[in-house]
């Protein structure tokens, strides 16, 4: 049996953290969640792509006649600002999220496989007719039914 982690966080360390990612929120009132539909058609700004953005804005600054007319060129820098800005602190976030995901993987692993020993032993016991353990083995081998919809 496999012991990845053993640990244990607090209700108090719970809300903190609950309370700590709310005020990260707080802090970016500007922030949207788009539908998949949307986010899925439109055009996104990747790595490979954003030093295209930065050599339009370059040209446009020194050339203004390429810059069309209904182009708002201050809020075109703000936008790649924001998104350099937001994809460092995005980076961030993926990494602890990682962290987090990874931590709570190993958790539920040592605990299902704990349960699995828990069940084997209580299958055994009931091959040996203890009493009271086919009641726990039949309860416990529904997690383990498939059920079919028609």
């Amino acid at each position: 049996m496999s012991d990845y982690i053993s640990a244990e966080i607090t209700q108090e360390v719970i809300d903190q953290i609950t309370a700590d990612l709310a005020d990260i929120q707080a802090k970016m009132p500007f922030a949207i969640k788009l539908l998949p539909a949307v986010k899925k058609s439109m055009p996104k700004l990747e790595d490979a792509r954003s030093p295209f953005v930065s050599k339009c804005i370059f040209y446009a600054r020194k050339e203004p006649k390429i810059l069309p007319p209904f182009i708002n060129f201050d809020e075109l820098e703000r936008d790649l600002a924001l998104f350099n800005n937001l994809q460092n602190i995005a980076k961030e976030i993926n990494r602890l999220a990682d962290i987090v995901n990874d931590t709570r993987i190993a958790a539920g692993s040592d605990a299902y496989t704990a349960a699995l020993t828990i069940y084997n032993s209580a299958k055994q016991a009931a091959r040996m007719n203890i009493p009271g353990t086919k009641a726990i083995v039949d309860d416990l081998k529904t997690s383990f039914e498939v059920t079919t919809t028609s």
